[in-house]
C-alpha cells in the first residue's frame, strides 16, 4: 500500500504534500497474522511522511481525527472504507474521499491542481 501512496507522491512531487495515519484495525489480531510491527515501515527511507500509529475513533482519538469528525460532523470514520482527505494549501477547505482508489486520487488531484493552478502542466 505505501509503494502506491509513494506512486502517487511522484506524479505531484512538488504541488502535493502526504501525510499517512497507519492505524490498526480492531478486527485484525495482528499477533496470529505474523504482522511486524510498524517501525520497519517507519525505517525506510520514504517520499512521503509516516505518522506514529494513529488512533481514529473514541474519546483518545487524535486530535487531528477529532477536528476531522468535527468538521464532517460524524461520532466516527468509517476504518473499513479507504480515507483521504486533502487540505488546500491555504489551510481553508478540507475534502475527504471515502473508498477512493489511488487512481481517483489522482484524477482528483489533477482537477484541484488545475483549479488553483490553470496554466499549470501536469
Amino acid at each position: 500500500m505505501l509503494d502506491s501512496i509513494e506512486s502517487l507522491k511522484k506524479t505531484f512531487p512538488y504541488g502535493v504534500e502526504i501525510i499517512v495515519f497507519a492505524f490498526e484495525h480492531p478486527s485484525m489480531d495482528y499477533t496470529a497474522a505474523y504482522c511486524n510491527d510498524f517501525d520497519s515501515l517507519y525505517a525506510t527511507p520514504r517520499s512521503i511522511y509516516m505518522m506514529e500509529l494513529a488512533t481514529l475513533n473514541g474519546p483518545n482519538a487524535d486530535p487531528i481525527f477529532k477536528l476531522i469528525r468535527k468538521i464532517m460532523n460524524v461520532e466516527e470514520l468509517d476504518i473499513n472504507t479507504t480515507q483521504y482527505y486533502v487540505l488546500s494549501p491555504d489551510f481553508t477547505s478540507l475534502e475527504f474521499h471515502y473508498g477512493k482508489s489511488i487512481v481517483d486520487m489522482k484524477d482528483i488531484l489533477n482537477q484541484l491542481i488545475k483549479e488553483l493552478e490553470p496554466t499549470a502542466e501536469l
